[in-house]
């Protein structure tokens, strides 16, 4: 199956720290961060690998080449200007296969890909998103599930309570590109999949979580150890998976 990672963004959040690179090549541990993302598809048999880049978007391409290095076959869809997430995805259409794995080039989750990929083709989904629980879930936005797994909404969170939130990972139709407007900068996240909402078009949440109260049969679990996903979309955030790296942790 097809990998398409997402790395075109400015990371205009981040220039106070690096400013000399694209977002996804932020070092941690004598890497770029995108080469944890990339070992890890790997890992989980993705051995096509897409990755849309725009700003430095050279810096990615002299390190990774066609992949070979990597053990995966890597190609490119470069788009000259800020096309948004959705948009992205627009500029790639002819090089995505009609399903396929979708990963934010800032954002790390070292989960296995099987039964994400499993519940999606149960539900017929046109998109599907793996989310995590997050205690204190301001900031990152919340998905709201109904009893079966269908996303019924996103909104924002100032709870401290427990809720979803997108881990940024998704099994994705190539089909969703009928929505997106044919010009211009196009949110996957703040107008795609709201739009399809709003659509009742069938969009999942799939929880990588141990599952709570009257989710065990919606929510499965994984055959691995989880770990917390990863957004270095912010200094606070990217000094930590930094120091984590950097201190020994095994991710």
């Amino acid at each position: 199956m097809q990998g398409v990672i997402l790395a075109g963004g400015l990371g205009t959040r981040l220039r106070s720290l690096i400013c000399d690179r694209p977002k996804p090549m932020a070092p941690a541990g004598g890497k770029p961060f995108m080469e944890y993302l990339i070992t890890h598809m790997a890992r989980q048999d993705l051995d096509e690998i897409l990755i849309c880049i725009g700003y430095m978007g050279q810096q990615i391409m002299d390190h990774f080449g066609f992949g070979e290095d990597f053990g995966v076959h890597i190609r490119y869809s470069w788009e000259d200007f800020p096309l948004g997430t959705a948009g992205a995805l627009r500029n790639a259409a002819s090089h995505l296969e009609e399903t396929f794995i979708l990963v934010n080039g800032d954002t790390y989750f070292p989960c296995p890909y099987a039964g994400l990929l499993e519940f999606h083709r149960s539900q017929k989904a046109l998109a599907t998103l793996a989310v995590q629980k997050k205690e204190y879930p301001a900031g990152y936005g919340e998905v709201v599930l109904d009893s079966t797994g269908r996303v019924t909404s996103f909104r924002e969170s100032d709870s401290a309570s427990a809720a979803w939130v997108n881990a940024g990972l998704y099994v994705m139709e190539r089909k969703i590109l009928e929505w997106v407007p044919d010009c211009g900068a196009y949110s996957l996240e703040r107008e795609l999949l709201p739009k399809m909402l709003a659509m009742g078009k069938l969009v999942s949440g799939y929880g990588f979580d141990p599952p709570i109260s009257g989710e065990e049969e919606i929510f499965a679990g994984a055959e691995m150890e989880l770990h917390p996903f990863t957004d270095i979309g912010i200094p606070e955030r990217y000094r930590a998976f930094k120091e984590s790296i950097e201190g020994g942790k095994e991710i």
